[in-house]
């Protein structure tokens, strides 16, 4: 009885850090619910993959405010993920082809765009926004070139393409995308089947700085750090950090 209660303990606990910050939930690589808070606190979004919604609560009392229906649809695909506008008066709601701006409130349209490069067709596996910054950034590939991804930032107000480049994962499936908050550092999180793969960009310069493979069960980016947190063996887990100018310093938790 014992032993059965510490386990309980231990798995409401584990359960209890993960819900309780959000980003660690957002970059999982299993992660079937996607929840977020706003930075001002007032508004916690989550979709279900379920029930394919994205609901939008008053994070002070838990009130519905309101829901917006995120089904797959054949031209423009399936739901991939969500951030909300800096002003927090819109929810960004990424499909593989499509990104559509709506009125957190009202549930109205305000606007949508077609996920294209120079007249190519794209399809994305990942779309996410920077914290602290207006644009929008994306893993995805030409749809007449599936094996060759590429990296697409664009501008939230116009739309316009800011960069791009070419990334390469080799056999590895793209799981999750993470960024840091001031749009500095990516990373692509992959799997092969039986290995765990991140690889860290800069994103202004192009290039593969870092790559780390093995037990990694999420990561994150902060504008210093870059944290992961690996898969728990035998009741024990593991939390390692590396500053981002160099890699050489880094803990372990």
């Amino acid at each position: 009885k014992f032993v059965f209660m510490l386990l309980c303990l231990y798995m409401i606990s584990f359960h209890f850090v993960l819900s309780n910050d959000v980003k660690w939930i957002s970059s999982h690589y299993h992660a079937s619910d996607i929840t977020k808070l706003s930075n001002s606190g007032d508004y916690y979004l989550i979709f279900n993959d379920i029930n394919e919604n994205i609901r939008v609560l008053n994070s002070r009392n838990g009130n519905l405010i309101s829901s917006i229906k995120s089904d797959y649809d054949e031209e423009n695909g399936e739901f991939i993920n969500f951030e909300l506008s800096a002003d927090e008066k819109q929810v960004y709601e990424f499909k593989e082809k499509q990104v559509n701006f709506w009125d957190i409130r009202t549930v109205k349209l305000v606007k949508s765009y077609n996920l294209v490069e120079n007249g190519n067709e794209y399809e994305f596996v990942h779309i996410v926004k920077p914290k602290n910054e207006d644009f929008f950034i994306g893993v995805g590939y030409n749809i007449n070139e599936p094996n060759q991804y590429k990296v697409i930032t664009w501008s939230i107000d116009s739309f316009m393409i800011q960069h791009t480049f070419n990334v390469n994962t080799g056999d590895y499936k793209i799981q999750s995308l993470d960024i840091s908050p001031n749009g500095l550092f990516i990373c692509i999180n992959s799997y092969n089947g039986s290995d765990y793969s991140s690889q860290i960009y800069n994103l202004n310069e192009g290039q593969l700085v870092k790559e780390f493979n093995g037990n990694i069960y999420s990561t994150k980016l902060t504008d210093n750090d870059f944290v992961f947190f690996s898969k728990p063996s035998y009741f024990i887990s593991k939390i390692s950090l590396y500053n981002l100018n160099d890699f050489s310093s880094f803990r372990d938790i």
